[in-house]
């Protein structure tokens, strides 16, 4: 039971978070994470330098998936 509350917490801050790192991305995609990195790389999914990381905005990441994110209030 606790593994599966921690799994859950991950989930729920992964959720609210702004932008990710490789091993976040991959674990919300399900890709590996060579693989997002290659597609960082290559500039399939858009990403953002800060510093030395190189991170993946949300909405970047919906438009990769192809996910439209609907205005609020509409169904």
């Amino acid at each position: 039971m606790r593994e599966t509350t921690l799994k859950v917490l991950a989930e729920t801050s992964l959720a609210t978070k702004l932008a990710y790192n490789a091993h976040e991305t991959a674990m919300l995609t399900g890709l590996s994470v060579s693989y997002v990195r290659e597609l960082k790389a290559k500039g399939e999914i858009k990403s953002i330098k800060i510093g030395k990381r190189r991170l993946v905005n949300r909405d970047a990441l919906r438009e990769f998936l192809g996910m439209r994110q609907e205005p609020r209030g509409e169904s």
